[in-house]
């Protein structure tokens, strides 16, 4: 038994040599969140100090255990169930803002710019003065992932419509013009009746085709249509096709 208290004697004076002297309060005068600066993509982070994260969770442990608390540490302690919930909240703020990011190809992103500028506005705060020193409202947190989840729909939206054109273009490359039967034997005019009536039934068919897919690009250039003309390629030539 001597040797577990000396033992953890030991290690809790370590850790209060790790924790040091100077005033740890400091440490959470930092903003929540942080661009991300060496990973590909325009991606956030978390911007939660790690020396204090891990002494956090190590003083709960030696609290448990009896131990006092280092002074300098005592007040950051004190609000660890407000700076947990806030890290939690804040942590799904940063997985919206990099799902929709992480979801867009190169081409997509410059289509989607101005609804991430929208986006980065109502996510700037925490980029720049809320620290989590401060009292951050539940509204700013609110705020944030509701414009995240309009960009995620318009996004999702975007993406289905573009398998749907794809369905439907591929659909219209299967119909032909000419069908051959080699199993009947054509007299006079039958041969041209019968591709004209082939051509006829194929025609439609496209046209029906035709039409679900103009009314998939109507509602795509409805999406993006208040971004101004000439911005993107995608919207001149949705123009092109009297979509408005």
């Amino acid at each position: 038994m001597g040797m577990l208290q000396d033992s953890l004697k030991t290690n809790y004076d370590k850790w209060v040599e790790e924790v040091g002297t100077e005033d740890l309060l400091p440490r959470l005068e930092i903003p929540l969140m942080v661009r991300n600066t060496y990973k590909t993509g325009v991606l956030m982070e978390m911007n939660f100090d790690k020396f204090l994260y891990r002494h956090i969770a190590e003083a709960e442990v030696w609290a448990r255990l009896g131990k006092n608390i280092p002074d300098v540490l005592v007040k950051v302690f004190e609000k660890k169930d407000r700076l947990h919930g806030l890290r939690e909240t804040v942590l799904l703020v940063v997985k919206d803002y990099n799902r929709i990011i992480d979801s867009l190809a190169p081409a997509e992103q410059a289509l989607f710019k101005e609804r991430v500028k929208m986006l980065d506005r109502k996510v700037q705060p925490g980029l720049t003065r809320l620290t989590w020193g401060a009292d951050v409202s539940d509204s700013y947190i609110k705020d944030c992932r509701q414009a995240a989840n309009k960009v995620q729909d318009l996004t999702n939206d975007y993406k289905q419509a573009n398998i749907k054109i794809g369905i439907l273009a591929w659909e219209m490359t299967k119909f032909t013009m000419i069908r051959v039967d080699t199993k009947r034997i054509f007299v006079g005019e039958e041969f041209n009746e019968f591709q004209r009536r082939h051509r006829e039934r194929a025609i439609l068919k496209i046209a029906t085709k035709y039409k679900e897919l103009t009314l998939i690009l109507r509602s795509v250039f409805e999406m993006f249509k208040t971004d101004g003309p000439g911005r993107f390629p995608l919207i001149s030539n949705m123009r092109l096709l009297n979509l408005e």
